[in-house]
């Protein structure tokens, strides 16, 4: 795909190299909503357990890529950890998309 290969060279010239994070929080039966401690999150590059089952987005819980916040539908008990692994950078691809898309509207 051309505009993630374009992307991809954006981050190398700026730096903005998705670097990889992980949050692992013991739930306590009534937090639902946990931090991954970096954001944004890079779209498509996480992964988020609720002990050693995976999660499954919407049915399971929500992301919200801006702010890093997790919210689980079904808060983890006390003997559950709330395990979120991804990639955060400067930029969500989103962003870069717009950049280019902006670019280019300039140019006309």
């Amino acid at each position: 795909m051309i505009t993630s290969a374009v992307i991809s060279q954006l981050r190398r010239e700026t730096n903005d190299i998705p670097k990889l994070t992980r949050m692992a929080r013991t739930g306590d039966s009534s937090i639902n909503i946990f931090n991954t401690g970096r954001f944004p999150i890079v779209e498509s590059s996480y992964t988020v357990y609720k002990g050693t089952s995976a999660q499954t987005e919407t049915t399971n819980f929500t992301l919200d890529l801006d702010s890093g916040d997790l919210q689980y539908t079904a808060a983890p008990s006390s003997t559950v950890q709330a395990i979120f692994q991804g990639k955060y950078a400067n930029w969500r691809d989103k962003n870069w998309v717009d950049a280019i898309n902006n670019g280019i509207d300039d140019l006309a």
